[in-house]
């Protein structure tokens, strides 16, 4: 603060000049022991779309959240009511935002990406990562909160449950619409409801108020359609002693992408041609 062209600090107390700060707990020249410091790491790489790393509780104070390394996923941050950081398949630009009734401010430089909020938080905060590609090298989070056990409910009531957060999900991978000569899978997309880390299918009705994302498209089974040759088996020997013969169908065919076997021209399949017929001495 500037007063009469001196500028000076002021305090965690409020007084002007003062060098009292809050320590990491929020507390005013506190030492440090009113609260506890939570850590985690997160490092989940498998699957697409969005996937829950941790609940940060209602009351959480200096929360940080860090990637490891940069790395083609979000992170994603939102609490009980519509209030968000890159949820419902929007990403946003970097900046600060007013969630879960504290400031959170969203950093992004090139792929990597970092988190951080003052506090303390009014409501629960749900912290997902946004999977492209089964890429993500990890994450880094840690908050405080009070370490007072909480009060007892008055009257005997029982606490209330976490809100079931819903959101779509990609759930998994369709098969490959080809056997050959390339083709495309797709993801499967899911409303997924997810409570105190607990995630569970449910009908699609539950995340209608929700924007539906584009199932992800990848590329499968290219290696090119072959030729093979096909034969049918040996019919019985004809003739029952002496000197008889067997025959069988031999056919040049291509297998087509849907798998269906089709006729091929001999000179196209690989190899002699596989004979047709032999002959074959029996014995009384």
């Amino acid at each position: 603060m500037c007063a009469n062209g001196t500028c000076q600090k002021v305090g965690c107390d409020g007084v002007l000049g003062s060098s009292s700060r809050e320590d990491h707990c929020g507390v005013c020249n506190g030492n440090g022991k009113s609260c506890k410091v939570i850590k985690g790491d997160f490092n989940h790489t498998r699957g697409a779309g969005y996937v829950e790393a941790v609940v940060i509780p209602k009351g959480a104070r200096r929360i940080r959240v860090v990637e490891e390394k940069p790395a083609q996923s979000y992170l994603a941050i939102k609490d009980n009511s519509k209030r968000s950081i890159n949820s419902d398949w929007k990403i946003e630009n970097p900046g600060l935002f007013n969630i879960a009734g504290t400031t959170v401010h969203y950093v992004r430089r090139g792929l990597w990406e970092k988190l951080s909020a003052k506090g303390p938080t009014t409501s629960p905060l749900h912290l997902l990562v946004l999977l492209f590609n089964d890429q993500n090298y990890g994450i880094h989070y840690e908050y405080t909160l009070p370490a007072e056990p909480a009060s007892e409910p008055q009257g005997g009531a029982i606490p209330k449950a976490s809100e079931p957060l819903f959101m779509w999900t990609h759930s998994g991978w369709e098969d490959c619409h080809a056997v050959c000569g390339g083709g495309e899978r797709k993801t499967i997309v899911t409303c997924t409801k997810i409570v105190n880390k607990t995630t569970s299918v449910v009908d699609n009705r539950k995340c209608r108020h929700l924007t539906k994302p584009e199932p992800q498209v990848r590329k499968c089974n290219e290696q090119p359609c072959q030729t093979r040759w096909m034969m049918t088996e040996w019919t019985s020997c004809s003739r029952t002693c002496g000197k008889g013969s067997q025959s069988r169908q031999v056919a040049c065919t291509l297998q087509l992408p849907n798998g269906t076997l089709v006729k091929a021209r001999d000179r196209d399949c690989a190899g002699p041609d596989p004979p047709a017929s032999a002959a074959k001495a029996r014995t009384a």
